[in-house]
């Protein structure tokens, strides 16, 4: 088993990314959405415009939220509809163009 160390640490090297950019926006993004009669719809509205912020200044590799880290939403209710806002760091793919 020790033999193999040297050959198993060389391949953890050789394997690691060699990206000189970040994965994640050091900056957070925070979108407020149309509001709507149903949660849900209230949150996607943000979640749509917090990526049509985050495409506008990054490009369309950071766009995605479900690649996003720290995601949260702010949500009140009130006159009927909730009121939601979306805030998270975008992060780019590993693949070059997604």
């Amino acid at each position: 088993m020790l033999r193999m160390l040297p050959y198993a640490v060389a391949v953890l090297v050789i394997a690691a990314p060699a990206s000189a950019e970040p994965r994640c926006s050091e900056k957070r993004f925070t979108a407020t959405g149309e509001p709507g009669r149903v949660h849900f719809t209230a949150r996607r509205n943000a979640r749509v415009v917090w990526a049509a912020q985050v495409r506008a200044e990054l490009g369309a590799p950071y766009a995605t939220w479900d690649r996003a880290v720290s995601r949260s939403f702010n949500c009140t209710y009130a006159d009927w509809r909730y009121h939601c806002s979306a805030a998270a760091r975008p992060c780019r793919s590993f693949v070059a163009g997604r």
